[in-house]
């Protein structure tokens, strides 16, 4: 299935890393009120914004697939000194940059631009990774949590709509850790036909009423947005399995461009909220179409941000810790 290494995962990573700048950029069109509610303006940005949902869970999917791959070694001392290390120094350092730029509080005291909570997450996986990779090596307990914890899900999000009995689900399944075990289970089944074509018609049908559930919704964030909503979570599955099984052979630049491009999304991922304070606040001014707006800053965010990643990533010590 893969290459020497697989780079339909690294253009998934791509795509997410677009699809979470696409949220916060269409999203800002209903948080900020640019348009009226229920416009053609409203539903576009909230399309958009649907169609982007899987975008965070994916990011998880991938950190479920690699860490808790079993011939890959992963150490507690490694967790802590590598991974868990470099989200904290990333944290410190970036939040600093957001509170001396922005003039705000240094994050979590204020100056929460609404994408660190993800480095939070990050942490929070890192920390579950051993207990993860108990539980991916005994095929009926991955099997029984994923199942459990995607029932577990819907009950959840139909408690947005009626009462229910209980509510002590989120208490006992949390919701990123599902997403790294479903990645490891998608990861063991095989690439057939039928799977390919269900999971195709599992990724369609949940951005389709994602979709839906913006459109006929008058709620900034509305419930099917949620990223673990049942449509979101479809979506996700749907397509991590189709990229994780999929085989694509490019040349060898193209391979290169492509690898440097998704080891960089996450410096693009921790500047994408500094440039679209400073570049889409400053373009809304001056086109009144809040799509065209979105439309523009969506690609040129995303590359401006490739930019300066790639320029920090020509100093050693910064590129080892910050991106």
């Amino acid at each position: 299935m893969q290459q020497q290494r697989n780079i339909s995962l690294d253009i998934l990573r791509i795509l997410a890393c677009i699809g979470v700048i696409t949220i916060h950029t269409a999203g800002s069109v209903r948080w900020h009120g640019w348009a009226e509610p229920n416009s053609i303006q409203w539903n576009l940005a909230g399309t958009l914004d649907a169609m982007s949902r899987w975008s965070v869970p994916i990011f998880a999917m991938l950190t479920g697939f690699f860490f808790l791959n079993p011939e890959k070694e992963i150490t507690i001392k490694k967790l802590f000194t590598k991974n868990i290390a470099r989200i904290v120094v990333a944290l410190v350092v970036w939040s600093v940059f957001y509170a001396l730029t922005l003039h705000k509080p240094i994050y979590p005291f204020g100056s929460q631009e609404g994408h660190f909570w993800y480095l939070g997450m990050c942490i929070g996986l890192y920390l579950a990774v051993p207990i993860m990779r108990i539980i991916a090596t005994n095929s009926t307990l991955l099997k029984y949590f994923c199942w459990t914890w995607l029932a577990c899900k819907l009950y959840s999000f139909i408690g947005k709509f009626v009462v229910l009995p209980f509510d002590i689900i989120e208490l006992i399944f949390t919701d990123y850790v599902g997403y790294c075990l479903w990645a490891f289970y998608l990861s063991t089944l095989p690439k057939t036909k039928t799977l390919c074509y269900t999971m195709s018609a599992t990724t369609l049908l949940g951005l389709i009423i994602t979709i839906i559930g913006y459109i006929f919704s008058l709620e900034i964030d509305p419930h099917f947005g949620s990223y673990t909503s049942p449509t979101v979570i479809a979506t996700s599955i749907g397509l991590f399995y189709l990229f994780s099984h999929q085989e694509i052979r490019l040349s060898e630049k193209w391979q290169r461009t492509i690898q440097f491009c998704s080891e960089s999304t996450f410096g693009i991922y921790l500047i994408h909220m500094w440039l679209l304070i400073n570049m889409f606040f400053r373009v809304h001014r001056f086109i009144e179409t809040p799509i065209y707006v979105v439309l523009i800053c969506i690609p040129a965010v995303f590359f401006i941000g490739w930019a300066i990643t790639a320029i920090i990533k020509q100093i050693p010590v910064l590129k080892k810790w910050i991106v």
